[in-house]
């Protein structure tokens, strides 16, 4: 999987024009005030890293939503889930180019890592706004769906064999309920949300010991997660295509409705979103009913501002990825890198 992802983003040349033509699409809202200005970036590009294995291949792939890969750049460490347990690597042994004339698509096998054995399969992996604790999500027939959290510190110090977590979390008795989406607040380091395939949400406070400040039910039908860039208020994705805004003890503030140019024979649910700024979300839409095809479709709303009596705007991208339906369900990881 890491092979796959490091060689995915890192060999996409022809990446500039489009991400200059994201500002604006069709030449839509060109003149807009509430849009950022247009940027030309015609240093930018990619190189490919070496192809890495980092687990065997299993029989079958996830089919699941996962998250597999996770990286502290405070303590420069890539973390690695698959279904044996966790393999750590310090990114320098990772960040290794390609050389002239070598073969693009050999794969180098003996890459130093620390194995942390695991009883049950990883399907989500994520770190604190520290990068002090690392959150292991796992699921067994005998105990069902449950988190570990680890100190992150515990992987730096070598003498120590036994990598052990400090905290537990059951999150259902059913191990058919899954992590759909998984968030650790940016500015409490100690708080994070996370909901379920059942369409419930938590947030909890994560210490010496697991406390759950607040949750939803099922018939909220939660299907994704994030916070404000604050981490005062959560935007929480809806099986109805809404996204509603609430507060750390999930006490509801607004609602953001469906796009207009969803119609009722194109149902949709939120698959992914970004709380980009106070008035800006990044927000992924996919077929309600859960099928792979049509493919999913990326929409930037603009909320307006209080002294604006205007309603929301909202921009479709469309399909930015070209992905092509597979077997696996679909998940998009939105990054806002707001320097560049």
């Amino acid at each position: 999987a890491l092979a796959a992802a490091v060689r995915k983003s890192l060999s996409c040349r022809n990446s500039v024009p489009y991400l200059r033509s994201l500002r604006c699409p069709a030449g839509e809202m060109e003149d807009d005030m509430d849009l950022p200005a247009e940027k030309e970036m015609k240093d930018f590009q990619f190189r490919q890293l070496k192809k890495m294995r980092i687990f065997d291949s299993p029989e079958e792939l996830p089919k699941e939503r996962s998250n597999l890969l996770t990286v502290s750049n405070k303590y420069a460490l890539v973390f690695a889930g698959g279904t044996q347990g966790l393999k750590i690597f310090h990114t320098k042994d990772i960040l290794i180019p390609n050389q002239a004339g070598e073969d693009p698509n050999k794969i180098v096998d003996c890459v130093s890592s620390t194995v942390v054995p695991m009883k049950f399969p990883v399907h989500h992996l994520a770190l604190s706004s520290d990068n002090l604790t690392l959150s292991v999500c796992m699921t067994s027939t005998e105990h069902g769906s449950f988190v570990s959290f680890f100190d992150v510190r515990t992987f730096l110090n070598e003498a120590k064999q036994q990598k052990r977590p400090f905290a537990y979390h059951k999150l259902a008795k059913e191990a058919s309920c899954v992590v759909m989406d998984l968030k650790w607040n940016p500015t409490i380091p100690t708080m994070m949300a996370v909901c379920l395939s059942d369409g419930s949400i938590s947030v909890l406070q994560v210490t010496d010991t697991v406390k759950v400040n607040a949750t939803l039910p099922s018939s909220v039908a939660v299907t994704s997660v994030c916070w404000s860039p604050k981490g005062k208020q959560l935007a929480v994705g809806k099986q109805n295509g809404t996204i509603v805004q609430y507060l750390p003890d999930l006490q509801e503030k607004k609602v953001i409705p469906c796009p207009p140019f969803y119609e009722l024979d194109n149902l949709v649910k939120v698959l992914d979103v970004l709380w980009v700024g106070t008035y800006v979300f990044a927000v992924v839409y996919a077929a309600a009913d859960g099928s792979l095809e049509p493919s999913p479709q990326l929409v930037v709303i603009v909320l307006p501002k209080k002294e604006n009596k205007q309603g929301e705007k909202f921009l479709n991208f469309n399909e930015p990825c070209y992905s092509s339906c597979g077997e696996r369900q679909h998940h998009y990881f939105l990054n806002y890198i707001e320097d560049w």
